[in-house]
């Protein structure tokens, strides 16, 4: 962890019982919990040994009033079943349980507390509809979204909600249609059509209260369009076009910006892409940022954590296994430990809090 790093983490993090667990946990009870030798950041930046409880696996023992947000990376080509948690503070990757239904790739992924979602995909889950408690480490299957079969969407959570837009099904072709899923009901409900044309591959991002959606491909072309979803009063609106057309796009939300990293020309052909463009919602403009490290590539995971943004997989044909953290202020990429598992692109990607 760089210096910067110790910094925001001791001011944030050390008096809100986030927590660093060490080796050597020792069982208690049934099981259900670990006796830990824990470490946290000092003011100083400094390590300090305390002691406590955290759920098996490990996880972070945390503070009722401190939200401790990982994210997931889930199943992803060829169908994987694989489940792989980040850990910000750690800069560490965990396998976590496999997802029970048939392996799946072009599915769709948001977290809602601490339950991370995969929503559809190809390989015949396209409806499927499926959670996971990341205390408990165990999946449970929840009400089927409705038809049709969806692949290669974009999902984004609000306010306890999940909402899933466009994508693809191999009867119907590109998808405009909006779903919302209420996780206390285990229902789904259907919302407003998106504005722009229907399409697959595209990316989004919640910034304040809306949902923002990037980019796609239509069948035949990279697209650029922007929509902008206010879950308040479902009604979609236009914001401007990016200035680079590309699919398979990585959106993430920081302070007020999406940051919108990779993407490429099209699946199976065309250039993909290093660049990295902000959208600032209030100026509807977009901004040229540093370029991302790895080697282009497009359809990954993105999420916010630890106010960094951070993308992890993807590829074109291959899957990949690289880890990237984003630091607005500095406006700079740094390169993390790479995933565990193989490397894979069309995965679901879902962030997690445990508070």
């Amino acid at each position: 962890m760089s210096p910067k790093r110790n910094e925001e983490y001791a001011m944030e993090i050390a008096f809100n019982g986030a927590w660093r667990p060490s080796a050597d946990p020792l069982s208690v009870g049934a099981g259900n919990f670990s006796v830990l030798q824990n470490t946290r950041y000092a003011q100083d930046g400094s390590l300090e040994g305390v002691s406590g409880y955290s759920p098996i696996n490990p996880k972070p023992l945390v503070d009722p009033d401190y939200d401790y947000v990982t994210a997931l990376a889930i199943c992803g080509t060829s169908a994987q079943s694989d489940c792989d948690e980040y850990d910000p503070v750690l800069e560490s990757w965990a396998a976590r349980t496999d997802v029970p239904s048939p392996g799946r790739y072009g599915n769709m992924g948001a977290g809602v507390e601490n339950l991370a979602f995969t929503i559809g995909g190809m390989d015949g889950s396209g409806l499927i509809t499926e959670a996971l408690d990341a205390v408990t480490d165990v999946w449970e299957s929840r009400c089927d979204m409705p038809e049709p079969l969806r692949s290669y969407g974009a999902a984004f959570a609000y306010d306890g909600s999940i909402y899933v837009a466009g994508g693809y099904d191999y009867t119907s072709g590109n998808l405009q249609d909006c779903n919302r899923y209420d996780p206390l009901t285990d229902s789904w409900s259907s919302m407003t059509d998106m504005p722009s044309p229907a399409r697959r591959y595209i990316a989004a991002c919640l910034l304040g209260y809306k949902g923002y959606v990037f980019g796609g491909y239509d069948s035949s072309d990279p697209l650029d369009d922007c929509d902008v979803y206010n879950p308040l009063t479902d009604v979609w609106s236009s914001g401007a076009s990016m200035n680079l057309a590309r699919c398979g796009v990585y959106a993430f939300g920081l302070d007020d910006a999406a940051y919108l990293a990779g993407g490429g020309e099209g699946i199976l052909f065309g250039a993909n892409y290093r660049d990295c463009h902000s959208y600032d919602p209030e100026t509807d403009s977009y901004a040229v940022k540093e370029d991302i490290p790895s080697p282009a590539r497009i359809s990954g995971g993105a999420q916010t954590v630890a106010g960094q943004g951070l993308i992890y997989a993807g590829g074109a044909i291959l899957g990949l296994r690289d880890v990237e953290t984003y630091d607005a202020d500095a406006d700079a990429w740094a390169s993390q430990d790479d995933m565990p598992s193989p490397g894979r692109v069309y995965l679901g990607s879902a962030s997690v809090q445990y508070s």
